[in-house]
């Protein structure tokens, strides 16, 4: 597996210094005009997108120097981690010779342009997400209430970067807490952290003085 990930990463390293579609110079520029108070995100800018990505950026540019290639570490790094859950994913369901197989193609497919490199990150960041809350499901024990609410809350931060979450996320752990027979105490556990997620971003919407109208729209709720 380590020998997939490194040959993953060097499919990618050719394109850290590829130009920047425009998504990144947007998020990045609301993200460092919020770091120096001189804007609110989504309020002074009406953006309708959930908060994931320019709070990512806001803390590389706050902590790392701002480079090109800054954006494109951060998204190879999330990809290396993605590969890292889908070979544990495919392992625990098909065993080891399957697992060697599946990272070994997420890590081909993770490095194709046409795929992530000139596209949306935002798609990155729900994939982890995604792939850490069906590890939780498929691993938890029948009563780890913390395991479930982990599973939950990996399940609101794929929203929490893109609103096809409800589609292609949230229902997909709802199916797979059935078809695993997962108590009703566990499943309010999953839903508990689910719902927490919502209530923090809240709160975080309410010290940044963004309205409830802010967050209607970024979550689809309206």
């Amino acid at each position: 597996i380590i020998i997939i990930i490194l040959f993953g990463i060097a499919l990618k390293i050719p394109f850290l210094k590829a130009p920047l579609d425009r998504d990144y110079g947007i998020y990045g520029y609301h993200a460092y005009h919020w770091l120096r108070g001189k804007k609110i995100p989504h309020r002074d800018t009406q953006e309708n997108h959930p908060p994931g990505r320019w709070l990512l950026y806001a803390l590389l540019l706050k902590y790392f120097p701002v480079s090109r290639g800054l954006f494109r570490v951060a998204n190879l790094t999330f990809l290396v981690m993605t590969n890292l859950v889908v070979f544990f994913l495919a392992h625990i369901v098909y065993g080891p010779s399957v697992a060697i197989a599946a990272a070994l193609c997420f890590a081909i497919l993770s490095a194709l342009p046409t795929f992530v490199w000139t596209q949306s990150s935002d798609e990155i960041y729900q994939i982890f997400f995604l792939s850490l809350a069906v590890v939780g499901i498929l691993t938890a024990d029948t009563v780890s209430f913390m395991w479930y609410f982990l599973t939950g809350l990996a399940g609101f931060m794929a929203l929490f970067f893109k609103q096809s979450a409800y589609v292609n996320t949230i229902p997909l752990i709802a199916v797979l807490l059935v078809v695993k027979g997962t108590p009703v105490s566990m499943m309010f556990a999953t839903l508990a952290g689910l719902v927490t997620g919502f209530v923090l971003t809240w709160l975080f919407f309410i010290k940044q003085n963004m309205s409830g109208r802010d967050y209607r729209l970024i979550f689809a709720l309206d």
